[in-house]
């Protein structure tokens, strides 16, 4: 099965996306990377290897979600497929942050649109 990452801040939504993706996959939801980083503690970066996916929103309290993919999955060399969630359009600001591929989904995402893209982007990175 596999394992996505997911960011969201919003509790209830992280709540119902992750109960729902959970009938499919092995999800584990932050509300914002320095929530995952702290209860990683310093073994992060290796956790960050476990999965197969990154599913984020981009803006939310804390370090920004561009810095993080950034800093921890680009400059680290760990290749994941990066899925962002938006409200508006990030795509520019996506590009500039130097982050070469990702796919966006727009809020709110429909559940089906949000697990046939979940399933093609996965099928792509095996």
């Amino acid at each position: 099965m596999a394992k996505i990452l997911y960011f969201e801040n919003d509790e209830a939504l992280r709540r119902i996306t992750k109960d729902f993706l959970s009938v499919h996959y092995n999800v584990e939801a932050y509300s914002s990377p320095d929530d995952f980083i702290f209860n990683t503690g310093r073994i992060w970066y290796k956790k960050l290897l476990d999965y197969d996916l990154v599913l984020t929103d981009i803006d939310m309290p804390g370090t920004n979600r561009l810095q993080f993919v950034r800093e921890f999955i680009v400059n680290t060399k760990i290749n994941k497929p990066i899925i962002f969630l938006r409200g508006g359009n990030e795509e520019k600001r996506v590009k500039e942050a130097g982050i070469e591929e990702y796919i966006f989904l727009a809020k709110p995402v429909n559940p089906s649109e949000l697990l046939k893209t979940i399933e093609e982007v996965l099928q792509q990175n095996k």
